[in-house]
């Protein structure tokens, strides 16, 4: 393609009058002009100017915290525009151009189960080219409390340049947590103290187990009860069916599927480090996304019911 001004040059070098002296110094002085403007057209005036416009625009839309069984995840939410010529795979904000620190360290890339409300299904939609849609950024995060700096950068649509496209101060203090509502419901009826007959001390737990979801299920398969003593996990005991205690009904009712709205009287026995010091019990929806403690409660042994105890 011919550059600016080149035909002109080729006129005037063209022209050889050699008996007009001042003539031949206008021409030579018009062929350097020329010269020039060619150079800077190449060099200057004829370069596209770098674009400033990023290969993706965002913002937040929600953020909001949930535990899983990686940990507990900082999820981001975003509305996304692909300025680019090239479809966008489905998440590709989130996983690739979200970033996020906490205290100067930057956070790992997290993980949601489609169980969790609120998680967008590969993290998010597949974007074409000039479309917009919806993203997900999830972290794990190394805290709770304080703040998240959550930031996306992006090439600009002609690779010249990264530019900044989010950048955002996250107080964790104001974010949302989500949790998981139990589908069933676990009274506590009674706790005994008594011994398994060979010298070890025993809590035993009667509790009542209601279902409330649409499928049949059992308390050993929804409930997961966790003892402490001293910080000390209790291991599971076992209540001889010849003891006092025992009911075989309520023992023999822990995996018994019931179907929704029915319940069932369950009964369970743990190992005691001692008969005197308080057991922290939780209660924790097994089945949940954040196994999530429905029931926190401290049991003081030595005030609880004692059962008569076995014979030796």
């Amino acid at each position: 393609m011919e550059k600016p001004g080149e035909g002109e040059c080729a006129s005037l070098l063209s022209g050889h009058d050699r008996k007009d002296d001042g003539m031949k110094r206008i021409k030579m002085a018009a062929m350097f002009a020329c010269l020039a403007a060619v150079l800077a057209c190449g060099l200057l005036a004829c370069s596209p100017a770098k674009s400033t416009t990023p290969m993706v625009e965002a913002s937040i839309t929600r953020t909001f915290i949930v535990d899983t069984y990686d940990g507990t995840m900082l999820v981001v939410d975003l509305d996304v525009k692909n300025n680019s010529e090239m479809s966008m795979p489905a998440g590709m904000v989130g996983l690739t151009y979200a970033k996020a620190s906490q205290n100067g360290q930057q956070l790992s890339s997290g993980f949601l189960s489609d169980d969790v409300p609120g998680a967008l299904a590969s993290g998010g939609d597949a974007i074409a080219p000039g479309g917009s849609g919806k993203n997900q950024a999830v972290f794990v995060l190394s805290q709770q409390d304080g703040t998240v700096d959550f930031k996306i950068e992006a090439e600009t649509t002609d690779y010249s340049n990264v530019v900044e496209v989010v950048s955002q101060s996250i107080d964790l203090a104001s974010v949302e947590k989500v949790q998981s509502e139990p589908e069933f419901d676990v009274t506590v009826d009674d706790v005994l103290v008594t011994d398994d007959g060979e010298g070890k001390n025993l809590l035993v737990l009667e509790m009542t187990f209601t279902n409330n979801s649409d499928s049949a299920a059992s308390f050993g398969s929804l409930v997961r009860p966790a003892l402490f003593q001293n910080g000390v996990e209790l291991k599971s005991g076992y209540l001889p069916y010849n003891h006092p205690a025992y009911d075989n009904e309520r023992s023999s009712n822990t995996y018994t599927d019931v179907k929704q709205g029915a319940s069932l009287a369950v009964q369970v026995a743990f190992e005691l480090v001692d008969a005197e010091t308080p057991v922290e019990m939780e209660l924790i929806d097994a089945a949940s996304f954040d196994q999530r403690v429905f029931l926190d409660k401290t049991i003081e042994v030595g005030t609880s019911t004692p059962a008569p105890e076995a014979s030796a």
